[in-house]
């Protein structure tokens, strides 16, 4: 990974899978105190894939660092208006896609307009594909 800044590295590709992907960015933070997140909506859906510690995200600040927050590997943000909350730990590291709409039907087996909840349970839109992808990357990060 490159572009260290502030404890962050990051890597971006905007040339993956054109028309399916429009952006895929590797994350990695070791410096950053624990904060919350604040996720814009966007005009596509967000796929987050957490190679440590579960996603944490709720609809307010206070439901994401609360017992009721969604927790899970692998968060799909459908399209949305208002802003999703995700409190971020001081260590993290993944991989966040930007899905064209278009293509939700054929990734996630339904359309976007059935992803209108600002964290869906990852494993259960996306399958076991992207569930067993996310274990894949996880095992073949190196510290």
């Amino acid at each position: 990974m490159s572009g260290a800044a502030d404890g962050w590295e990051s890597v971006t590709s905007t040339t993956l899978f054109p028309g399916v992907v429009n952006s895929a960015v590797e994350y990695r933070s070791t410096a950053v105190g624990a904060t919350i997140h604040r996720g814009l909506p966007a005009l596509s859906l967000t796929v987050v894939l957490s190679l440590d510690e579960p996603i944490v995200a709720g609809r307010s600040p206070e439901h994401a660092r609360g017992p009721h927050a969604y927790r899970n590997d692998v968060a799909v943000a459908g399209l949305h208006t208002t802003p999703a909350y995700i409190a971020q730990p001081r260590q993290q590291t993944g991989i966040q896609l930007s899905v064209h709409p278009r293509v939700s039907r054929a990734l996630f087996g339904v359309p976007a307009a059935e992803l209108t909840a600002l964290t869906n349970e990852g494993a259960d839109v996306p399958g076991r594909g992207v569930t067993q992808l996310r274990a894949r990357l996880a095992a073949e990060t190196v510290d």
